[in-house]
């Protein structure tokens, strides 16, 4: 998926998934995740997680095998998370984590193409709040941005060390979102790449 054609025999994909065509296997993952998520067609792939890590709340939980990440309390592992992506759940609301990859742009320029994603969508009205950035606990930088419909609500954070990046994606019934929000922000802070991740 590193173009913006569609294949014979697969169904259109809305504009934003055109325009966020990439050069590169990161890129690849990410329009797919984006794209999936901001067509709220969740979740979107049959394997079963093998379960043999313990998920409790407070306890690191390493997921693709590079990132780290702290569940708060009553999120639940969604069983559909695989070695790519794993998603958490909680009252409507999921929180998507992706391995990390090798990528040499900056979070700013990750966040801003989440937002001409979602301005270019035909399909909803968005209200985009203006990115932001934010340290990890272990010291990270990363970018968020915030989108709004009447009905739902998406986040996408942008997570850079030295030579990769990470990507986390939400959506929600935009009525949980208030009560969800700050747990995903902390969640997101507590990532740390672990075992040196892609190269």
């Amino acid at each position: 998926m590193t173009g913006t054609g569609t294949p014979p025999g697969h169904p259109t994909l809305p504009l934003s998934v055109g325009l966020l065509s990439r050069r590169s296997i990161s890129g690849a993952i990410v329009v797919g995740v984006i794209a999936v998520l901001y067509i709220a067609v969740l979740p979107w792939i049959g394997h079963i997680a093998s379960g043999e890590q313990s998920f409790d709340a407070g306890e690191p939980y390493v997921v693709a095998g590079s990132v780290q990440i702290t569940p708060e309390a009553d999120w639940k592992l969604d069983p559909t998370s695989n070695e790519l992506f794993t998603t958490l759940t909680k009252s409507g609301a999921a929180l998507i984590i992706t391995g990390a990859v090798a990528d040499d742009r900056s979070a700013e320029e990750m966040a801003q193409t989440a937002s001409e994603g979602l301005r270019a969508d035909p399909e909803n009205t968005w209200v985009i709040a203006d990115p932001q950035t934010f340290v990890t606990d272990a010291g990270d930088h990363g970018v968020t941005v915030v989108g709004h419909t009447p009905s739902t609500a998406n986040e996408s954070w942008f997570i850079v060390t030295e030579t990769q990046s990470i990507t986390i994606l939400a959506t929600s019934p935009d009525g949980v979102w208030a009560s969800v929000s700050s747990e995903m922000d902390a969640m997101v802070r507590s990532v740390v790449l672990v075992d040196g991740g892609a190269e």
